[in-house]
């Protein structure tokens, strides 16, 4: 799998320090929707991550380093509603705990990766664009059923085999996210959790060769903030172990009228939503398996310069940790 001339080197400068002038929070984060990995439409977009929704038998004023672990894979394919630049899907993540302080709050780590392919190539199976991200995630146990969630994400897209394409975009981006939880437990062994969060953005950078023909163009550089608010629901059959669930998300995104980190805030001049659901079959035992048919909105697919906007729809096969993460 080859990159472009030009990818090769900025495949470096996401793992360099921050240095431009323009300046995310779940732990168990896999996608992890994990993460996966968008900027307009957030890593863990379908997803909600909370290792201490499942902290009851962690013993009180004890500390514990590296005391949970959360993985997720998923791959599938795109059909139906699509575009020209998705095909085929695959994503991995991983969230570590670095520490646990009894059972009311915990520090982790996370990383993720999300990779779309295109069809054009003799098995239409063409690599296309890579996002990764990484960040810290504390998390707070309020109440039984409530939870606070404070976190850095920093994230960055590439292309991948892009020389016969002639084009490349490029995008790096930061923000600090606070999140709120909330878990039910509904009659007939049904649960409901919701969230609600805010990302700010920092470090922002969307570079495009060659240049984009439109200037007046959506540009991420001129984000602002994004509210996301999610919702889980699981109804189990008859065996515990099967159930059918539901993962939606709708993604309000501000952006300002001029780029730089402080100019963003002198006017607003955008406002576009992201949208989402996922459903399917849940097996579970020592993990999660789900067989998923999801559907999505994307302001902005992160892919062509010239941004456009899709309606996706894609069915895959995902494994999970089995606690943690709804």
């Amino acid at each position: 799998m080859g990159l472009g001339k030009h990818t090769c080197n900025r495949l470096h400068l996401c793992m360099l320090p921050p240095v431009y002038t323009e300046f995310h929070v779940p732990c168990c984060s896999f996608y992890l929707g994990f993460p996966l990995v968008r900027l307009s439409s957030l890593s863990d977009r379908n997803l909600i991550i909370n290792p201490l929704a499942d902290s009851t038998s962690f013993p009180e004023n004890k500390r514990v380093s590296v005391h949970m672990h959360c993985r997720l894979a998923g791959f599938g394919r795109y059909t139906g509603l699509s575009d020209d630049d998705h095909e085929w899907f695959h994503e991995l993540g991983a969230n570590i705990e670095l520490i646990r302080f009894s059972n009311r709050s915990t520090l982790s780590i996370y990383t993720t990766i999300e990779f779309i392919a295109d069809p054009f190539n003799r098995i239409t199976f063409n690599p296309r664009a890579i996002w990764w991200s990484e960040g810290f995630i504390y998390s707070l146990k309020t109440a039984e059923d409530r939870f606070w969630q404070f976190s850095y994400h920093h994230r960055c897209k590439h292309d991948i085999d892009n020389l016969s394409i002639g084009e490349e975009r490029t995008l790096i981006y930061g923000s600090f996210r606070a999140e709120h939880i909330r878990t039910y437990q509904l009659p007939k062994r049904r649960e409901l959790w919701l969230s609600l969060g805010t990302d700010l953005y920092s470090i922002l950078q969307d570079t495009r060769d060659p240049i984009n023909p439109v200037p007046e163009s959506l540009n991420q550089e001129r984000l602002i903030a994004s509210t996301s608010l999610k919702a889980h629901f699981l109804l189990p059959f008859k065996d515990e172990q099967v159930a059918w669930f539901v993962n939606t998300y709708v993604q309000p995104n501000l952006f300002g009228q001029e780029k730089g980190f402080t100019n963003r805030f002198r006017e607003t001049a955008e406002f576009n939503v992201n949208a989402g659901v996922s459903t399917g079959l849940m097996l579970r035992g020592a993990a999660q398996i789900r067989l998923f048919l999801d559907y999505e909105y994307l302001n902005d697919t992160e892919i062509p310069i010239q941004p456009r906007h899709a309606h996706l729809l894609k069915f895959g096969i995902r494994g999970l940790s089995a606690k943690g993460i709804r």
